[in-house]
């Protein structure tokens, strides 16, 4: 049963540049980042590969969470995940499946693909919220055609930073 991981970017720097993709990490979003990539470090599977968003603050969570394991993952950006919509996120997830990918991206995006893949029941925080900032889905699935089939994955465990 192949496993994945989706991952929303790590807490970002409102004021630190003008424009959107190009924000970084804050120090919260950075501490997160490398704890969320110590807790996955430790439990089996690990990622077999990290692909994410260009953005800046995706880049660094990618690179934070990779550290963070003794063989650090391969990290390959892909452009069209800036922003991407549920559809686009589930394409680049299909093509790398076999790999175990660890997904890092943003919301809408990533609680729409969430909600599509498990079902409603995914567990919400206190403030109605799915995908927090440096939340990680752990996921199971019986293969590539269960990600196109609503509600076929088997959610394991969302790990959000405030937990650890």
């Amino acid at each position: 049963m192949p496993r994945f991981y989706l991952m929303r970017h790590a807490k970002s720097d409102w004021h630190a540049v003008p424009t959107d993709i190009d924000r970084p990490l804050n120090a919260r979003g950075a501490q997160d980042a490398e704890r969320i990539g110590k807790e996955l470090a430790r439990r089996a599977p690990a990622p077999g590969t990290i692909i994410t968003s260009p953005a800046t603050r995706a880049r660094q969570t990618a690179m934070a969470v990779a550290a963070a394991f003794p063989s650090p993952p391969p990290i390959e950006t892909i452009d069209m995940l800036y922003l991407a919509d549920a559809a686009t996120l589930r394409a680049a997830l299909e093509r790398h499946i076999d790999r175990h990918p660890l997904l890092i991206a943003h919301n809408p995006g990533l609680d729409g693909l969430l909600l599509e893949l498990c079902g409603s029941h995914v567990p919400r925080t206190t403030a109605g919220k799915l995908m927090t900032t440096a939340n990680v889905a752990i996921i199971d699935t019986e293969g590539g055609d269960a990600l196109h089939l609503p509600g076929a994955c088997r959610l394991i465990e969302l790990i959000r930073p405030k937990a650890l």
